[in-house]
């Protein structure tokens, strides 16, 4: 079991004044899975797809919520998923934990 820091990173919303902290384990994560890596593989197709990127494309078209877990909605969104490991079990473990 790898020890978590508590350290947090606050993201504030581009239309709100809301803030949503996430620990900053779940963005290295993303960051060591994704690495150099602009595009993945689509798991329901089989196809090479671009990953999503967070300053071009909005999160709502590409991803949904199941739960704790993220869905793909589209090629992007798949790719990405699979790309960064984003239901790995560690991952769905800290979802729980933030949400208590």
């Amino acid at each position: 079991m790898r020890i978590l820091r508590a350290s947090s990173i606050a993201v504030p919303s581009r239309r709100t004044t809301h803030r949503t902290y996430y620990p900053k384990e779940t963005w290295r994560d993303c960051n060591l899975h994704k690495g150099s890596n602009i595009a993945g593989f689509d798991p329901q197709t089989s196809l090479i797809s671009q990953l999503y990127h967070p300053r071009k494309l909005k999160w709502e078209d590409h991803f949904e919520w199941q739960g704790i877990t993220i869905l793909g909605k589209t090629a992007i969104g798949r790719a990405t998923v699979d790309v960064l490991c984003l239901n790995s079990e560690e991952q769905l473990h800290l979802r729980l934990e933030i949400l208590g």
